[in-house]
């Protein structure tokens, strides 16, 4: 009850309720949705999809899949990708789907240190299904009347909009921050017919992390010898949107073929828009990366209040690239050390 509640709240009073975007705990498993500038990051031809079924606890949950594909034009020193994301609200009536086009641009700044800046224009269109909900004026006494209800005849059904986002990566060897400022055209979301606008917040992200070389041998990124890889990487994942704020804060451990991660998302220090203590979840992630697959599988552990309804979210990536023989493409671009999963033998 209180989540239809909540769904209802949010279509029917689009004049004052601030929507949010849909989020992946596993965010470096989904470079793309994360930061445009992350387009053609690998120098090779990468596919990504993502699945999350949050809050699985309560009777509809949320689904969020999204799929990518990125290539690096190395000649040019771009990379380009497309992006499709379905988000579904439960089973009551509410979807949304994008599609989007992203082109990324690198620069060296010295032997060190790159920037990339990237760049996505998108279409969404949000749909509503108003016969899967019911209304208080659908009910008698005698019982569920079926009818549609008059007092929201001014709904439509579809809105399409324009989204355009924008983002800047910042690395060396072993540090790299990443910045994206998403909806900066603030897409009006509304599905009222009148001029009542409910405008999409813009949502502007930071995220940044270091990684530690575990392998002996001077600090050596890769062991020829045995095939194996060791770090770990600190990492933390900020988010700004409309009233809202998130931090997710943890650490990758990757040791060839498997790697794991802890989290932690929210900001105690903080309240909701509720008053509520600012902490939604703690993660954890487990995988396993083969030279060309990874897949992985995450969990959040519910710690706020939704906990004794929500009982958490699962997750789940798949990734695969695509490279050249002669890896010519890869030998001239900066290596990103932030975690992307593949097998680093791959590219030496």
């Amino acid at each position: 009850m209180l989540k239809k509640l909540f769904i209802l709240l949010a279509i029917f009073q689009g004049s004052w309720v601030i929507a949010q975007d849909p989020q992946f705990s596993q965010y470096y498993s989904a470079p793309l949705y994360l930061n445009p500038a992350f387009a053609g990051s690998t120098g090779c031809t990468r596919l990504v999809s993502n699945y999350r079924n949050q809050w699985f606890g309560l009777n509809k949950p949320y689904n969020t899949f999204a799929f990518s594909a990125d290539r690096n034009l190395d000649l040019i020193n771009s990379g380009i990708g497309i992006q499709f994301l379905s988000d579904q609200v439960g089973k009551n009536g509410i979807s949304t789907v994008d599609v989007s086009l992203l082109y990324s641009y690198r620069l060296d700044l010295s032997k060190k240190y790159s920037l990339r800046a990237g760049l996505q224009a998108g279409f969404g269109s949000k749909n509503l299904d108003i016969f899967k909900l019911t209304f208080p004026d659908q009910f008698s006494d005698d019982g569920f009347e079926g009818n549609t209800s008059a007092d929201y005849a001014n709904k439509r059904s579809r809105v399409n909009y324009a989204d355009i986002s924008t983002g800047l990566l910042f690395y060396s060897a072993h540090f790299w921050a990443g910045f994206t400022a998403k909806h900066i055209n603030e897409p009006n979301q509304t599905f009222f017919l009148s001029d009542n606008l409910s405008r999409l917040p813009a949502k502007f992200t930071l995220h940044s992390g270091y990684k530690i070389n575990l392998n002996n041998e001077g600090g050596v990124r890769y062991d020829q010898k045995s095939h194996r890889s060791k770090s770990i990487s600190p990492t933390f994942l900020y988010k700004h949107q409309g009233p809202f704020n998130q931090l997710d804060i943890g650490i990758y451990y990757m040791t060839s073929p498997l790697f794991i991660g802890f989290w932690y998302r929210g900001i105690p220090i903080l309240k909701t828009v509720d008053s509520f203590t600012n902490k939604d979840a703690v993660i954890v992630q487990a995988g396993i990366r083969f030279e060309r697959l990874n897949f992985g599988y995450s969990f959040d552990y519910t710690i706020s209040q939704l906990s004794p309804f929500s009982r958490g979210s699962h997750e789940i990536s798949l990734g695969y690239v695509f490279c050249s023989g002669k890896k010519k493409s890869r030998a001239r671009l900066k290596t990103l050390p932030c975690p992307d999963f593949y097998d680093e033998g791959l590219f030496n």
